[in-house]
């Protein structure tokens, strides 16, 4: 099967299930029939995504009980005999929260980040119950992680100089150096590239570090890949696959995006809110107390 932005959108209209409760049509996913449309054909695996989404729930300030409902069915083995077998009942914010947690160097799990992203930029759908901020720094900490990896691949297969091994393929993703793209975008040469970038660049950089991760090590292993140069074009390859592939399924270029507010200071400004309001509550408690 051809995993693309497309068939994720029909994977999801597909599967969708709904349900009435006063007079409100609900919309909801079945974790067991959508996880192998994110690239997880055991469900003890897809079990610790879905775990994962749970946790990070709270700190998102998300209420799991509203997206995640375990349920429990019972399903034919053979030989007219039944099990109980375990379930999730999955809102749309279920599902996305699913595939921020899930295995980035899985291309289902790239493309339906990537078909999230994009259904909230053309107002396709409600836009998933999660901040902006949140999902930037989610996806800003996985790309930092990604190319961690990355880094580590690379290492292997004979890399001494990281610098110019990271600035290839972003040469080859967007077609220019980071220099020359911070002065497109109108970012400061000081300042940090990921901090003022949207989530659907951030997560196509995850999965290019991700790929390229995945790639190099095969080839390695297979004696195609050795040293600085081999490794260096290796990354530039996938790059450029992940750069067209962008293009065809989404009608852009990652270059062409607007810069989008500092995450840093949204964050900033999220923690100053809450202990406001948290100030604010505390001043409240006391004076009713007296």
């Amino acid at each position: 099967m051809k995993h693309t932005i497309n068939s994720f959108r029909e994977a999801m209209a597909k599967l969708r299930r709904t349900t009435e409760k006063d007079l409100v049509e609900i919309e909801f996913w079945s974790a067991r029939e959508i996880g192998p449309e994110l690239g997880y054909d055991q469900w003890r695996n897809f079990m610790e995504i879905i775990e994962k989404a749970i946790e990070n729930c709270g700190r998102i300030g998300v209420e799991r009980r509203h997206h995640f409902a375990e349920i429990s069915k019972m399903v034919e083995i053979g030989s007219g005999a039944q099990r109980v077998q375990k379930d999730f009942v999955l809102s749309r914010t279920g599902c996305y929260l699913v595939a921020l947690n899930g295995d980035a160097s899985k291309e289902e799990i790239a493309w339906a980040k990537a078909y999230f992203v994009i259904q909230t930029r053309t107002a396709e759908t409600a836009a998933p119950e999660v901040s902006d901020a949140e999902e930037r720094s989610q996806l800003r900490e996985k790309l930092k992680e990604a190319n961690l990896q990355l880094g580590g691949a690379a290492k292997a297969a004979g890399v001494e100089n990281f610098a110019f091994f990271h600035a290839a393929g972003i040469r080859s993703l967007y077609t220019m150096n980071l220099s020359e793209l911070k002065a497109r975008k109108g970012i400061a040469p000081k300042e940090d590239y990921w901090d003022r970038v949207c989530s659907l660049e951030l997560s196509a950089n995850e999965f290019k570090a991700q790929l390229a991760k995945k790639t190099i090590e095969d080839k390695k292993k297979r004696g195609v890949i050795h040293g600085q140069k081999q490794a260096e074009k290796e990354h530039e390859r996938v790059a450029a696959t992940v750069r067209e592939t962008i293009h065809k399924e989404a009608g852009i270029y990652l270059e062409d995006l607007p810069p989008v507010p500092s995450l840093k200071k949204l964050l900033s400004d999220q923690k100053k809110e809450e202990k406001r309001l948290l100030g604010r509550g505390a001043t409240t408690d006391s004076s009713s107390e007296k």
